[in-house]
């Protein structure tokens, strides 16, 4: 195994665990233990693990999955002036994909009050569609699938086949974990709806505030080659 494909395995381990064991990993992936300390080292060094004695334990990551709800009440302003910079990305006669995090509700309250003629806006969050529903300007689909209602929004597999059968120009993506590796999240059926977005667009922004950065969560949607922009 790789020495990026142990640290890959290790982040995985961490996020389903919370703390990993030197020994065991030793033994799971047939490398000398003197091996996994390196790559502990590596990874502390990188903000993606914390040092222990015998192994190492997950950094500032809670296990608990935060709601939608939970996730607006944190960084308010901060997320109002990411989602300001995002709206100013946005020019006439664009399709986007607006997905369901927190912070690109902030774009759309900003379509909402000012909007921008001729857009063609598609989305899986039943909150921005709420928001953006009384807009003439707009050509507004909303994505149907299994409703998460921890989320608000849509996802699963009529999402996917949607989303795999249209192109925008610009997708603007919500994130819960950035580190080198990537761009994570703690869903599964989320993630797998960013990927697709950010698969099926010509500009793809991923907005975040700094409580984003240096975590790593189990399902990775992209690589940071495969975004364009980060809004931050």
């Amino acid at each position: 195994m790789l020495a990026e494909e142990r640290k890959r395995r290790i982040v995985e381990l961490l996020n389903q665990q919370g703390v990993v064991r030197v020994t065991d990993l030793s033994q799971e992936m047939d490398v000398a233990e003197a091996t996994i300390r390196h790559d502990l080292s590596d990874l502390q060094d990188l903000g993606l693990a914390v040092r222990i004695h015998g192994g190492a334990k997950q950094p500032n990551v809670s296990g608990h999955k935060m709601t939608l709800d939970e996730n607006l009440e944190k960084c308010k302003e901060e997320r109002r002036s990411i989602g300001e910079c995002g709206y100013k990305m946005i020019k006439r006669n664009d399709t986007i994909f607006l997905d369901s995090s927190a912070t690109v509700l902030e774009v759309a309250r900003c379509l909402s009050m000012n909007p921008i003629e001729g857009l063609t806006i598609l989305t899986t969050s039943f909150p921005i569609f709420q928001v953006l529903s009384e807009v003439e300007e707009y050509a507004l689909i909303f994505v149907g699938g299994q409703y998460n209602r921890r989320l608000k929004s849509t996802s699963g597999y009529f999402a996917q086949k949607t989303l795999e059968l249209v192109h925008v120009d610009k997708a603007f993506i919500g994130v819960s974990g950035i580190d080198a590796s990537g761009f994570s999240g703690p869903y599964e059926e989320e993630t797998n709806i960013k990927h697709l977005s950010i698969v099926n667009s010509d500009a793809q922004y991923v907005l975040a505030d700094h409580t984003k950065f240096f975590k790593s969560y189990l399902y990775r949607f992209a690589v940071p080659s495969e975004v364009k922009y980060l809004i931050t």
